[in-house]
């Protein structure tokens, strides 16, 4: 049996695709830290803290969690595009999301690394 990553050219065309419907897919991630990718860098993110968060990251690869205690810090998401993960925004006490005008995509898949 062969290993293969999912890269992240596969998952930007599955995702931004109109006629594709995916009911699961199983394969690791590939790599990504450091990397640009349509000149937006790439952050691959363990366990999320906006406080922590560098800001020039565009595509965040992790579960992002924005919780009590984040609102001083969510103009740090004011660049990102893309999240392949989930993004979950928690016991805040934020009146809007503006800070996301420029996340076009939360895609979220039951990958293992």
């Amino acid at each position: 049996m062969s290993l293969f990553c999912i890269t992240i050219q596969e998952i930007t065309n599955l995702v931004a695709s109109v006629n594709l419907t995916i009911s699961s897919i199983y394969g690791p991630f590939c790599n990504f830290t450091g990397t640009i990718f349509e000149n937006e860098r790439i952050c691959t993110i363990q366990n999320f803290r906006l406080q922590n968060f560098d800001s020039s990251c565009k595509r965040i690869i992790g579960n992002v969690i924005i919780g009590s205690g984040d609102e001083q810090y969510v103009e740090k998401m004011r660049n990102v595009t893309w999240i392949y993960g989930s993004l979950l925004i928690e016991e805040t006490q934020l009146a809007n999301i503006d800070f996301f005008d420029s996340l076009e995509y939360v895609a979220f898949f039951n990958c293992k690394r």
